[in-house]
């Protein structure tokens, strides 16, 4: 067989063992290519590496993406995606950072990401910076950041973003609109802003799901599979497994997703007997079961307490994901075999799969359960350094332990906050647990770099300049040795609290006493710092002799200065250097108009905004809206005023 003949065939084996996960084929095809010479050019290397991505192994696709003489941006992506999917976050970063060029679907899969793994705020930074770079989002970027909203209940953010969606034309976008609705309600302002009356909210809340089915049946769609899918969902979700079990014995086909329904329904309703049933159905049939299967079947013995089933389905899953391992975890800790638990929890992490919020939440309360402290506080110091410590969940647990642990005054600080709805922020966490956090902090036997800027990193994103310092001493006189990413961190707590000379002695300690590069994170923090406290002279000295003063970002942050201390000679060479980088970019025209009108100047006002006209400079219009009555109206800024005041009237306002 020729060797290109070779290489096909090979290639589509490969991806049948991608599609079905099927790590040790995939392994047997690599050793038979390595012991005959033939070796992989890149696209053979993505397969392989998109293989033992899928498959959790990532540290193998790692040394196949590393060993690659040339990639392109599949290699790229298969890596990134690989990371997202084994939820390590911080690798799936540092191989975004260094990718050398990047698409839609780049920023895609980490914002999905971070927003799938609770790093809801990364994922709303990752979202700006996309904009930032000029990148269009997608009706799955929205749906990532219209969750990440939710979770945030930041309902301001997400009436930005529902804005964005409705000027590039995805708010009619299915995803799009579920994940609006599901965010509004999350923030609880959901009637008003779909323009719903509480007479028809209830009316909709309380329409029975056998007039939806009706409907269906009388408009022709009872043969669409997805749309019987839905409905099989729904009844599963009632409880009304009767209903559910009529509709899929008359399905005229099934798919996994139909399979997957029934079982997650009885495993829901507590028939652990029923859902196997239909698991060994399932497979009788020639159906594979996916990983939604596994999970659904552990889910219904977790539900029955039959977690003996439950692990023997578990240890039959070739690459448990984090999901499966989460289940299973949490059927020992609330059937409270916690010591069975943390043992499996340990072979999780000699496996090497990272650990989410609610992997630690289940340990830390299985470390309640039976009174392991040193445990507890090991999950406790990882939620620290993985950014998971505002987790409710999580929170609860370590409370618990501080329970079993003697401590009452910081449980009842927890009841007396819980009581007040005062523990859903970032912040209150932090007043909650701060002496304690910080003990724990402080009582760690070892420390290294990471956990002293994720400490430094969190007062100053809660605006404790000096506590951020305070640290910062510590960690040189403990002899640990900063990095940059602890220097972004410090000088941040510095800019934000007003600390500016402290900034920038700690700023000039960088390269000479600590050997740490000045990259550009570093100077835009000092020349944040110095244009908040409107000493634009040694802002503008710094510019002149740093080596990045021809990036935008620079004289961005200058240009926000100037805008708050109405320093208009300055923001002008902003301005005139954003032109010069990027003719096309608006805000600085707009900047500069609004500036000089505020001053009464409309002359040199008009001057920008002519210029605007004869470069052909568009600006994105923005949006407004009211509410009457509980309807939306929506305007646009440059809407004619008589068709403003029509909508207006038909509103009746």
């Amino acid at each position: 067989m020729e060797t290109k003949a070779i290489f096909t065939h090979l290639a589509n084996l490969l991806q049948f063992c991608i599609d079905k996960k099927a790590n040790l084929s995939g392994k047997i095809l690599h050793g038979y290519m390595l012991r005959n010479g033939l070796s992989a050019d890149t696209f053979m290397s993505n397969r392989l590496i998109e293989l033992y991505s899928k498959c959790g192994d990532t540290p193998t696709a790692r040394h196949l993406f590393d060993k690659m003489p040339l990639r392109n941006i599949y290699s790229w992506h298969a890596m990134l995606d690989g990371y997202c999917k084994a939820s390590k976050l911080k690798d799936a970063r540092e191989v975004f950072a260094a990718m050398p060029e990047r698409n839609t679907v780049s920023w895609n899969t980490l914002i999905s990401a971070l927003a799938q793994s609770g790093l809801e705020q990364e994922a709303m930074d990752v979202y700006h910076m996309m904009n930032l770079e000029g990148f269009m989002p997608t009706h799955f970027t929205l749906a990532s950041v219209f969750s990440a909203c939710g979770a945030l209940v930041d309902v301001d953010c997400g009436m930005e973003c529902h804005g964005a969606a409705i000027k590039i034309g995805l708010d009619k976008n299915v995803f799009v609109a579920n994940a609006l609705l599901c965010m509004y309600a999350k923030c609880r302002d959901r009637r008003g802003q779909f323009g719903i009356t509480s007479e028809a909210y209830g009316f909709s809340s309380n329409m029975h799901g056998h007039q939806i089915h009706g409907l269906s049946v009388k408009l022709g769609f009872e043969r669409d599979l997805h749309l019987i899918n839905s409905l099989l969902a729904m009844y599963a979700k009632k409880g009304d497994m009767t209903s559910a079990e009529i509709i899929f014995n008359n399905l005229p086909e099934v798919s996994v997703v139909s399979w997957n329904i029934m079982i997650g329904g009885y495993g829901q309703n507590h028939d652990t007997e029923k859902a196997m049933d239909y698991m060994h159905g399932m497979l009788h049939l020639g159906f594979e079961p996916d990983e939604v299967t596994h999970i659904n079947m552990l889910a219904a013995c977790v539900k029955s307490g039959d977690i003996e089933i439950g692990r023997r389905i578990f240890d039959r899953i070739v690459c448990p994901s984090l999901s499966s391992w989460n289940a299973i975890l949490s059927g020992y800790s609330q059937n409270e075999n916690h010591k069975e638990a943390i043992k499996l929890f340990r072979e999780m992490q000699f496996r090497g799969v990272q650990p989410d919020r609610t992997t630690l939440a289940i340990i830390t309360s299985s470390c309640a359960g039976i009174g392991l402290l040193e445990g507890g506080k090991q999950g406790h110091a990882y939620s620290l350094r993985a950014l998971f410590h505002t987790d409710i969940y999580l929170a609860s647990g370590l409370i618990g332990l501080s329970l079993n642990s003697l401590d009452k005054e910081a449980f009842s600080l927890f009841k007396k906050m819980l009581g007040k709805g005062l523990l859903s922020t970032q912040f209150s966490y932090a007043i909650i647990l701060s002496y304690g956090a910080r003990e724990y902090f402080d009582e760690m036997p070892l420390k290294n770099t990471i956990t002293w800027n994720e400490m430094i990193h969190g007062y100053a994103q809660n605006g404790c300049g000096e506590e951020a310092v305070s640290v910062y001493e510590d960690m040189i006189v403990s002899g640990e040795e900063p990095d940059g990413i602890t220097f972004v961190a410090v000088l941040t707590a510095c800019s934000h609290s007003g600390l500016v000379d402290t900034g920038i002695e700690i700023f000039n300690s960088m390269k000479l006493e600590h050997g740490v590069d000045l990259l550009l994170d570093h100077y835009t923090c000092i020349i944040d710092a110095l244009g908040r406290a409107g000493r634009f002279h040694e802002a503008e000295v710094l510019i002149d002799r740093m080596p990045y003063k021809d990036d935008p970002i620079v004289w961005e942050v200058l240009r926000s200065s100037c805008r708050v201390h109405a320093n208009v000679s300055l923001a002008r060479r902003a301005a005139e250097e954003l032109f010069r980088l990027d003719p096309q970019y608006s805000a600085p025209y707009v900047l500069l108009a609004n500036m000089y009108s505020s001053l009464g100047r409309w002359e040199e006002a008009k001057v920008f905004r002519n210029m605007m006209g004869d470069k052909q400079v568009s600006k994105n219009p923005g949006y407004s809206w009211v509410e009457p009555k509980n309807r939306m109206e929506v305007f646009e800024v440059d809407e004619d005023f008589r068709m403003v005041v029509d909508k207006f009237e038909a509103a009746n306002i």
